[in-house]
């Protein structure tokens, strides 16, 4: 009988473990997902911040530029090996290029281009991906 007794009380045991640890579980995940959606009342009264301010300046040479010929896209005025994103609108469609900046914040990238038009030219962060500056250019 005191055998009984005691697998009785185990099994109370257990039970009551496992029931603790599944509402322990239960508030972890509560909180985790509470944490992750509270918004802090001061950025909610000032709105959506800008990702940053734009900076850093770009070329592209020669303009106009010759169809089937070579363009370099220049910039300066980022920062010291920042990662950035070069799009090219016009012609046929939109082209992406990803370049660093060196260690005075300059850059420059060669490629081609095939249609006549006229393109626009943007650079982003990378990073967050905001528009730092943009430029234009032609083809004939």
């Amino acid at each position: 009988m005191e055998s009984i007794i005691y697998l009785v009380n185990l099994s109370k045991h257990q039970i009551l473990n496992v029931t603790l640890s599944a509402f322990l579980f239960l508030g972890l995940i509560a909180t985790a997902y509470t944490a992750t959606n509270v918004r802090s009342l001061d950025s909610e009264a000032r709105g959506r911040p800008p990702k940053s301010t734009p900076y850093g300046n770009c070329s592209v040479s020669p303009n106009p530029a010759s169809v089937g010929g070579g363009i370099v896209i220049s910039g300066t005025g980022f920062k010291t090996n920042q990662f950035l994103t070069i799009s090219v609108a016009g012609g046929a469609g939109t082209s992406f290029y990803w370049v660093q900046a060196n260690s005075v914040g300059a850059f420059s990238h060669s490629t081609n281009v095939f249609n006549t038009g006229k393109y626009a030219v943007k650079i982003y962060d990378s990073i967050n991906s905001s528009q730092l500056t943009s430029c234009s250019f032609s083809v004939v």
